[in-house]
């Protein structure tokens, strides 16, 4: 007991401790999962307390099982189609001779037309024949394809972690990774709570499918503090522009992912081209954070087993670094990808050990129960 103070302040002083340690514990996941500042002190472009995302729901009906490690090919993109081409070929009509030169002039006009179209929709189309001009390929195409069928996204998988953590004190909460699918469009849900759900933290990546994997289109982040709504903070990804939450533009370079839409297209692409995940690799990605564009390479560290409410899991663990400092304050967060489910996120770790000591923290997130999966066929 503090000497001075009575059984009854002493109790009231320890739950105001816990209190504040789960507070700031709560900020800061919001700090590093999206924001890179806390509250209200980062400007907003849009109406603070309006999420523009409206969230998909799934009702889960079986658990993911531990299999062989799926490969798969990417969906091919649609062929451009000539313009006027539609429905069955029609007859023609044997041309008179007199004609012939105009029909040659019409036929290569339209064959000009639809390489037109073509280069349009494959800008390496219309390049120059110089390989070693040749633009580089997007970052999410695989270096050496995998062979077998053809990749389908589940309707909605979930995988839910038990929260440990240091902060001033010992940290428990839950949280989940939610991919949910409609068609074309799909949303990825960070949701984590601290503190028996006094914090909350919801983090979302929303956009399109694409045959090179996801397209975002919007991030958002929002938290509760004690039954506060902190401001909803949005990144916005237009095809040629990303304006981040505090109002700066961008150019939008190929193949960028938000901090949310990244866990799944590394899932994605672990599925396409399962080499990538040899220890020693690094992979390049540009992600897109609050207020800028970070350049990050992945390293596979290596190969491990942990353990799992599914038993000994095996798993590879990618680990991020940044090739340009950029001062942001976000720590790096280490990834355990598992190949025989289906290359899922199954341990989410991140600390920070620099700065004043009473700002650095770790925090850690293993799955506590089997993923939840709606398949693409059910």
């Amino acid at each position: 007991m503090v000497e001075g103070m009575n059984p009854t302040q002493t109790s009231r002083r320890r739950r105001q401790g816990w209190l504040l340690a789960g507070l700031t514990a709560a900020s800061m996941l919001l700090h590093f999962l999206v924001t890179d500042q806390v509250g209200r002190t980062l400007p907003t472009t849009e109406d603070a307390n309006e999420s523009k995302i409206k969230r998909m729901e799934a009702t889960y009906v079986k658990e993911v099982k531990l299999t062989a490690p799926p490969v798969g090919v990417a969906r091919p993109a649609p062929a451009p189609q000539a313009p006027g081409a539609s429905g069955k070929a029609k007859k023609r009509k044997v041309p008179p001779p007199a004609k012939k030169a105009s029909q040659e002039e019409d036929k290569s006009a339209v064959v000009a037309e639809a390489a037109s179209a073509a280069s349009a929709a494959d800008p390496a189309a219309s390049a120059p024949t110089k390989v070693a001009e040749a633009p580089p390929a997007p970052a999410s195409t695989p270096s050496s394809p995998a062979k077998g069928p053809t990749f389908e996204w589940p309707k909605a998988t979930k995988v839910s972690f038990k929260l440990d953590g240091y902060f001033r004190g010992p940290i428990t909460g839950t949280s989940a990774v939610e991919w949910l699918r409609q068609d074309n469009r799909y949303q990825v849900h960070m949701d984590i709570q601290v503190g028996g759900g006094l914090f909350s933290v919801q983090a979302t990546s929303e956009g399109e499918i694409t045959p090179d994997g996801l397209y975002p289109t919007r991030n958002e982040a929002k938290g509760r503090r004690m039954f506060i709504d902190a401001p909803v903070r949005s990144i916005v990804f237009d095809r040629d522009e990303i304006t981040f939450a505090n109002g700066d533009k961008s150019p939008r370079p190929p193949g960028v992912q938000d901090l949310i839409s990244n866990i799944i297209q590394l899932a994605y692409r672990f599925t396409l081209d399962p080499s990538l995940l040899k220890p020693g690799n690094s992979i390049p990605v540009k992600v897109a954070t609050a207020k800028q564009l970070e350049d990050v390479v992945l390293d596979i560290v290596n190969e491990e087993m942990i353990d799992s409410p599914m038993g000994p899991l095996n798993t590879f663990h990618v680990k991020p670094r940044k090739l340009i400092d950029t001062g942001s304050p976000l720590p790096p967060i280490e990834i355990w990808f598992a190949p025989n489910l289906q290359y899922l996120p199954v341990r989410i770790y991140a600390e920070r050990t620099d700065g004043p000591r009473d700002k650095q923290f770790t925090m850690d997130m293993q799955m506590e129960r089997p993923p939840q999966q709606v398949g693409a066929q059910d």
